[in-house]
């Protein structure tokens, strides 16, 4: 059988043309030679033909068992028919992929590789990829944890760096686990049943890690490098492996491929199947609360085009839905690779928590982890919170190094007052007391890791908090102009956006003076804190190209209906969840749609 695939690296490929419903070589003119730089396709059905040895019934891939290397056993094909069967404790029957065969660069190449599993939790942690003997040997590994997560790890330079791990496959059930590596920024994909699981952002920086990022390395499956002791080789049967090495980026439908290979894992991949790589990638990191870092009850995954993102989008996404997996879909459908740092943190100002702002100190005032206060000409910050948005009631006093009053609140003592250190002084990123909490800190370390990208970008968009704690429309607008400016300051490109609707409080009359407003209403005429501060900042940069307009929230989705009135409808049209602040999965569909086109306003990706 012989099968035609998409050239991904071939010179005469177009990968620019308009209609990416076009962007397909004819499958006759498609060579399978300039197809892949590498790669075997495996099924493992020796038991059946009565030939005993991996096969490869593609006819266009090379074999995946070498004979000069340990190959499985007529046993271990008998056991189970359809796959190979590795029993835990055979220390000297891996199967290898000797490297000539897989010659992975990970510094040049892109891979996906996908294979049918059947693994329970390991006794011990072992390989279930990768060579545990040699443990400084390059290459890309899965290790199998006894608590039956699995944690991808990649070595470099005799380095071992370790992604983040994931559940869902080691249960001892047949599974399909389908994983991409990106080596333009070094993530890496996972999907599990074709479901969009999670994304590793830049699991390692091939372009700081020199020659040993160009070394390739075997390819082992079924345990780890011949040698080792038993329990270093967990019980596990294979089947139906691809592994495909592009030398282009990653496959823009890179989700309708893993639903594919999930649907079909025995039959290889056409050339129609294969999309090329986006023809313009983007990053954007996320500066929020909860709205933003995604509060939906039912999470999200994109379906057909973009990265394999899901909720809890990394790093700070929890179980929820976020409006990210379907902005990444949108850019996907217009031929865009968009990743997604989620940098927003829940119940968070951009005064108090974000940017630091100092209050003079009057029993009873709020304060978040991060406020500063000033009292007896000292300067405090409050440290330890019982929750966000505490009352106050005892006076932090003298220059012990921290504090605990009978309101549970920490206060740390800073210094004595400086000549700028008066009440409501908020904080600009060139001093010393910006960033209280190290938010903006660490999501400038993931901006800056994140690397192979034609955009980089930062989304702000904050308020319930800042209502919470009674920030004015002047407060506002300066700390998103102080915000702004930090990112400004290291070249990112910036979307100001404005917050959805919430019916808790009076949150929605901080947020704008106009209920009625809609996507064609002029903010300009706003006079409310939220909507009219986030104008004011607006302006502030006008002049500057590189800080836009993100979406209004609160004018593109209007007020939203809440989970009562909306009865059996409740997640299905836009709405409110029940607790009256956060949207539905259907809103933040919507919000995803507003975002999508302050972005093509812009004209950014």
């Amino acid at each position: 059988m012989t099968t035609n695939l998409i050239s991904m690296n071939s010179p005469g490929a177009d990968v620019r043309m308009p209609n990416p419903d076009v962007r397909f070589q004819d499958p006759a003119t498609a060579p399978f030679a300039s197809a892949y730089a590498g790669g075997f396709l495996l099924f493992a059905e020796g038991y059946r033909q009565s030939q005993y040895a991996a096969r490869n019934t593609s006819g266009v891939l090379a074999d995946a068992v070498p004979g000069s290397l340990t190959s499985p056993t007529q046993a271990q094909y008998a056991a189970t028919p359809g796959f190979i069967t590795f029993p835990g404790g055979i220390a000297t029957q891996p199967m290898v992929v000797d490297r000539s065969r897989v010659s992975l660069d990970l510094s040049t190449d892109t891979f996906i590789f996908a294979t049918i599993i059947n693994a329970s939790a390991p006794a011990t942690a072992g390989f279930l990829l990768g060579n545990q003997i040699d443990t400084t040997g390059p290459g890309f590994k899965l290790i199998a944890q006894t608590n039956g997560n699995v944690q991808p790890m990649v070595t470099i330079n005799g380095q071992n760096l370790f992604g983040n791990n994931f559940g869902g496959l080691l249960d001892g059930v047949d599974h399909r686990l389908f994983m991409a590596f990106d080596h333009k920024s070094g993530d890496v994909h996972v999907a599990i049943d074709g479901n969009p699981v999670t994304v590793m952002p830049a699991l390692y920086d091939a372009t700081a890690g020199g020659a040993g990022t160009r070394q390739v390395t075997d390819f082992f499956l079924g345990g780890s490098g011949i040698g080792g002791t038993a329990a270093q080789y967990p019980a596990m049967k294979l089947a139906a492996s691809h592994l495909l090495v592009f030398r282009d980026g990653l496959s823009v439908n890179l989700p309708e491929i893993a639903s594919r290979l999930n649907a079909a894992p025995r039959r290889p991949l056409m050339n129609v199947e294969l999309r090329l790589s986006a023809s313009r990638r983007a990053y954007l990191a996320v500066i929020g609360q909860s709205n933003e870092n995604g509060s939906a009850s039912v999470p999200d995954a994109v379906r057909a085009r973009g990265p394999l993102l899901a909720d809890g989008v990394r790093p700070n996404g929890g179980g929820k839905g976020s409006m990210w997996p379907r902005l990444a879909e949108l850019a996907g459908q217009r031929d865009r690779h968009l990743m997604v740092g989620n940098y927003a943190i829940g119940s968070t100002s951009i005064l108090h928590d974000w940017c630091g702002v100092l209050r003079a100190w009057a029993n009873g005032m709020k304060v978040d982890k991060g406020t500063y206060t000033l009292s007896g000409g000292l300067v405090y910050k409050a440290t330890a919170v019982p929750a966000q948005a505490t009352a106050s009631t005892v006076q932090p006093t003298g220059t012990a190094a921290t504090q605990t009053g009978a309101d549970n609140i920490t206060w740390t003592y800073m210094a004595a007052a400086r000549a700028q250190d008066v009440d409501g002084y908020i904080y600009p990123h060139t001093d010393a007391y910006f960033d209280p909490n190290g938010y903006f800190a660490a999501a400038k370390a993931g901006y800056d890791k994140a690397r192979g990208y034609d955009v980089k970008a930062v989304y702000i968009a904050l308020g319930q908090q800042d209502w919470t704690l009674g920030t004015t429309r002047a407060e506002f607008a300066r700390g998103l102009v102080i915000a702004t400016t930090y990112w400004r300051s290291m070249g990112a490109r910036v979307l100001l956006g404005v917050t959805n609707y919430g019916a808790a409080g009076t949150f929605d009359q901080w947020l704008t003076s106009n209920a009625a407003a809609t996507p064609n209403t002029s903010a300009a005429t706003d006079t409310a804190p939220g909507v009219g501060g986030w104008w004011d900042a607006l302006q502030s940069f006008a002049s500057d190209p590189m800080v836009r307009p993100g979406d209004n929230a609160r004018y593109a989705l209007g007020i939203l209906p809440s989970q009562a009135s909306l009865g059996a409808r409740a997640h299905l049209v836009p709405g409110m969840e029940g607790d009256t602040i956060h949207a539905n999965n259907p809103a933040i569909k919507a919000r995803a749609e507003a975002l999508d086109a302050a972005v093509r306003a812009a004209g950014w990706w």
